[in-house]
């Protein structure tokens, strides 16, 4: 009874963090916007989600939850992509570096829960296909170097592959969880496509507005989805117990 009343504590606290994380990083995410993109903002609304998936994380191992190495992974993801953030401000093919190491934390991640298999391949090829040739055709698209297309090819290829393990995952196993993790790994997809217009064919009116209100927005729901697959696993345990029951 201590236990269970223990874990319920812990459940309450958690979820206040995440409620009080998820409203702070709103409110700073706005004012990043109105502000005129100011850095400090900016690197405060990503430690913002970084927190998030930090806290999300060491409660679901405090509690011991099952599948450790997902948590850890996805952790690391989003702690590259706060690292993206800083960086790519001096120096953009160092962001998109460490973008990338954050998204194959996110492949791993994802992987844990459900091995790659034949779907999620496929899904990949066909999400990668379609950035390429935005890469490659889009109107007035342009690169001031070969080794820049080079890397904005690359970073296409394994955004693709997280969101495509993101969308396999929850076409595979369709949980809240699972729901979530996809849909924060598509506005994190489209973000980088509204970033990709601004930096390599132009600054249009609607293109920040259109990549801050999904970029930050995807971290976040990336972030808070820890939450949510630990409350799954917890669903979970009463079911594993009664079936243990029932086989003695």
């Amino acid at each position: 009874m201590k236990n269970q009343k223990s874990a319920t504590n812990s459940i309450g606290a958690a979820l206040g963090a995440n409620v009080c994380l998820l409203a702070v990083g709103l409110v700073l995410n706005v004012f990043y916007w109105r502000g005129g993109f100011a850095f400090p903002l900016k690197c405060a609304c990503s430690a913002g989600f970084a927190t998030l998936a930090v806290v999300n994380a060491t409660f679901a191992l405090a509690l011991k939850r099952p599948n450790r190495r997902f948590y850890v992974a996805a952790v690391c993801g989003l702690l590259c992509a706060a690292l993206g953030d800083v960086l790519i401000a001096f120096d953009f093919i160092a962001g998109a570096a460490a973008f990338g190491v954050g998204h194959l934390a996110l492949i791993a991640a994802f992987s844990f829960l459900k091995r790659f298999r034949r779907l999620d391949a496929v899904l990949s090829v066909a999400i990668f296909l379609f950035a390429a040739a935005f890469l490659n055709f889009f109107p007035g698209i342009s690169f001031a170097t070969p080794t820049l297309k080079g890397v904005c090819v690359g970073y296409a290829a394994v955004i693709s592959a997280m969101l495509g393990k993101a969308v396999g995952n929850f076409a595979s196993s369709q949980t809240f969880a699972n729901g979530s993790f996809a849909l924060g790994a598509f506005l994190f997809f489209f973000s980088d496509m509204t970033l990709a217009l601004n930096a390599f064919v132009g600054r249009w009116a609607w293109t920040d507005a259109a990549c801050l209100a999904t970029y930050f927005p995807a971290v976040y729901l990336l972030a808070f989805s820890l939450y949510l697959k630990s409350r799954t696993d917890q669903d979970a345990e009463p079911r594993v117990a009664d079936a243990a029951t029932v086989a003695d």
